[in-house]
């Protein structure tokens, strides 16, 4: 049964926290929660993950597919969130790295907010619906 690796994630855990209980200094260890219950969510994250590592535009597109399925199929599961959220800052990122102004994103990197800016800018840049890295967000 597939539901099992998320067993085994709880078993092995919990022997770690038990091992380390006595080690950790008057504090309690927090429960273990599991990020999903799905487990085709959270292959699909994985597979994101996989992809935006690469760090090519077809890989981020990839990626950006992966979360979006996994956001399908579990709309609380919040890594799938974060991942869709780096994606498309990497896609912001490599656009400007494309037009020759890595000035801009080393100044916006620094700033606060500056990876927001970078996501605006993402999505308003380009043909409307779609770029280099796929479909846009809605």
């Amino acid at each position: 049964d597939n539901q099992d690796i998320f067993d085994i994630q709880d078993e092995i855990s919990a022997a770690i926290v038990t091992e380390l209980r006595g080690k950790l200094v008057g504090q309690a260890a927090p429960p273990a929660r599991r990020p999903t219950r799905n487990l085709e969510a959270y292959m699909l994250y994985l597979q994101g993950r996989y992809h935006w590592n690469q760090r090519t535009p077809e890989a981020v597109r990839k990626a950006i597919e992966h979360y979006r399925q996994a956001r399908a199929l579990d709309p609380e599961f919040a890594p799938a969130h974060c991942g869709l959220a780096d994606a498309f800052l990497a896609a912001g990122c490599r656009r400007l790295h494309d037009r020759g102004q890595s000035g801009w994103l080393q100044l916006l990197l620094l700033v606060p907010c500056g990876n927001i800016v970078l996501l605006i800018f993402w999505i308003m840049e380009g043909t409307p619906g779609e770029n280099a890295y796929g479909p846009q967000p809605a």
